[in-house]
C-alpha cells in the first residue's frame, strides 16, 4: 500500500478538485467534493503513519469555507467574532477584516457593505484609499455615516475645509442625538487643531 499511496491521493484531490469547476455550488459538485473528503479521511485513518494522507485531509478543510463565499450571514458573523475579539486585548485583524467586507461585497453588493469594506481598507492601509472607495459609492447620499467617514478621511488628509463641509452635511443627516453630538464635536475640534 505505502508505494501506491501518492498516485491513490492525487487521485483523491483530482476527484476533490472537481468539485471546484466554475459551476461549483451545484449538489453534484458538493457530492464530488464530500466523496474525497470522506476518502482522504479513510485513507488517513487506515495509515495512520503517512503524513501525507493527514496533508491532504488538512487540505481538503478549506471546503469548509466554500458556503462562506455564498452566504452573507456568515460572512457577517466571522467579521463581528473578529471585532469581539479585540476588546480583550487582541488588535482586529484588519487586513482579514477587509478581505471579509471584499468577500461580503461580492455576494450581498450594497451601498453599506461598499462603506464599511471602504472603513476596513482604510485601517488596514490608508486614508486616501479608503477615500477613493467611499467616493465612488452611490445610493448613501442621505446616509449621515458616509459624509461622516469622508469627514474623518478628509481630517486625517489635512484638507480640514472638505472635512468641515462633510461633518455638517453628516450633522444635518443625523437623527439620533448621540451621533449629532459627537459630530458637531469633530466639526468644533476642527476649529482647534490641538483639541484633534
Amino acid at each position: 500500500m505505502p508505494e501506491r499511496l501518492s498516485g491513490v491521493l492525487a487521485v483523491v484531490y483530482l476527484i476533490f478538485a472537481q468539485g471546484y469547476t466554475p459551476e461549483r455550488g451545484g449538489s453534484e459538485h458538493r457530492l464530488l467534493r464530500a466523496k474525497a473528503i470522506r476518502l482522504a479521511r479513510l485513507i488517513a485513518t487506515l495509515m495512520p503513519d503517512e503524513p501525507e494522507a493527514f496533508g491532504l485531509v488538512a487540505l481538503l478543510l478549506h471546503d469548509a469555507r466554500d458556503t462562506a463565499r455564498y452566504a452573507p450571514y456568515q460572512l457577517q458573523a466571522t467579521i463581528a467574532a473578529m471585532h469581539a475579539q479585540a476588546p480583550s486585548g487582541d488588535r482586529t485583524d484588519w487586513d482579514r477584516v477587509a478581505a471579509l467586507y471584499g468577500e461580503l461585497l461580492a455576494v450581498a453588493p450594497t451601498p453599506v457593505v461598499a462603506l464599511n469594506y471602504a472603513v476596513a481598507v482604510v485601517m488596514a492601509t490608508e486614508p486616501a484609499r479608503g477615500l477613493a472607495l467611499i467616493d465612488r459609492i452611490d445610493g448613501l447620499d442621505h446616509c449621515h455615516l458616509r459624509h461622516a467617514a469622508r469627514a474623518g478621511l478628509l481630517r486625517r488628509l489635512g484638507r480640514t475645509a472638505e472635512a468641515a463641509t462633510a461633518y455638517r452635511r453628516a450633522h444635518a443627516l443625523a437623527r439620533d442625538p448621540a451621533d449629532r453630538r459627537f459630530l458637531a464635536g469633530r466639526l468644533l475640534a476642527l476649529d482647534t487643531p490641538e483639541a484633534t
